[in-house]
């Protein structure tokens, strides 16, 4: 997703993040003087600098989707996607406010414990995560989805049925697929009432385990992806399946894992894992590094109470 939204938006670098574009610093710092100090894009109004910027933050990304050094790639690359946000907060929506979100609590997961570089030299896997932050990766996007229920519930289109068939009309925002599926109002209210349903009863993702909990989860990825295919709402759905990939429990990973064993063969993980360590050297951590990660795992409550409610980018 990092990857993908660099690349959107590096088709109008000059125009949105230089100062020859529609928002000069002077621009932003008058408009946003508070997210105008946050920005390290705020150095320079150059091409160049903001070039160099996204060709930095592209690497940490890929680092990240290896997981090569993943908890050091994760935090820089929060720190580059909030630095770039605050740069232009007018074309920000409620897709980039969760991506920052899935970065800010991945700080504190072990999130290459699996399938990652990192794993190839850790040998010690842990096999249960009980903490704050795997607590709150879970327990925003259920608020997100119950403040979208109460949302709807002010209004009498999504009650009525008629909000999809709504949207639907409106051409501007559906593709070629979405105007095809418009022409069939009986199967848009169906998708309305489901929906509206899934969204009221969100917190089953948390209550529910097992199979059922993967069938859920799996329901809301299915109906994220069709908004994709039917509306021009840029990375935001993908951005809302990737959240729910957490939800999908143990027993669909294990499934995944015998099913993808056998056929990527014992002789062909060697050499892929022969390989991976020669391109990649060990992420040896110094002590006093390691020190210092472990003493901000233990203040990780304070530290995530601060970040959340010290500014409106959070």
């Amino acid at each position: 997703m990092l990857l993908s939204d660099l690349i959107l938006r590096s088709r109008d670098l000059a125009v949105f993040y230089t100062d020859s574009g529609v928002l000069p610093r002077s621009v932003l710092e008058t408009r946003f003087p508070g997210l105008s100090h946050l920005s390290i894009h705020t150095i320079s109004g150059a091409v160049w600098f903001q070039a160099v910027l996204f060709i930095v933050a592209a690497i940490f990304a890929l680092l990240l989707l290896v997981g090569y050094r993943t908890r050091v790639s994760t935090a820089i690359s929060f720190v580059l996607l909030v630095s770039l946000h605050a740069r232009n907060p007018v074309l920000l929506n409620a897709g980039d406010s969760l991506l920052r979100r899935l970065l800010l609590w991945g700080i504190f997961l072990p999130l290459g414990e699996r399938w990652s570089v990192d794993s190839l030299y850790d040998e010690d896997h842990g096999e249960r995560v009980v903490s704050l932050a795997s607590a709150g990766l879970l327990v925003q996007v259920v608020v997100i989805y119950t403040a979208n229920a109460l949302f709807k519930l002010r209004g009498e289109l999504w009650t009525r049925g008629v909000a999809v068939e709504y949207v639907f009309s409106l051409h501007n925002l559906t593709t070629f697929v979405g105007d095809a599926l418009a022409r069939y109002p009986t199967m848009l209210h169906a998708f309305d009432k489901l929906w509206f349903t899934m969204i009221v009863t969100s917190a089953l993702l948390i209550l529910l385990t097992g199979w059922s909990r993967a069938a859920f989860a799996s329901l809301f990825i299915g109906m994220h992806f069709g908004m994709f295919l039917t509306m021009y709402l840029g990375l935001f759905p993908l951005i809302s399946t990737t959240a729910l990939l957490p939800f999908l429990p143990s027993v669909v990973w294990d499934s995944v894992d015998r099913f993808v064993e056998p056929v990527v063969g014992a002789r062909d993980e060697e050499r892929r894992m022969s390989w991976c360590k020669r391109v990649f050297p060990h992420p040896r951590t110094p002590k006093v590094l390691n020190d210092v990660r472990q003493g901000i795992e233990r203040i990780t409550p304070l530290i995530l109470t601060c970040l959340l409610v010290s500014h409106r980018l959070f």
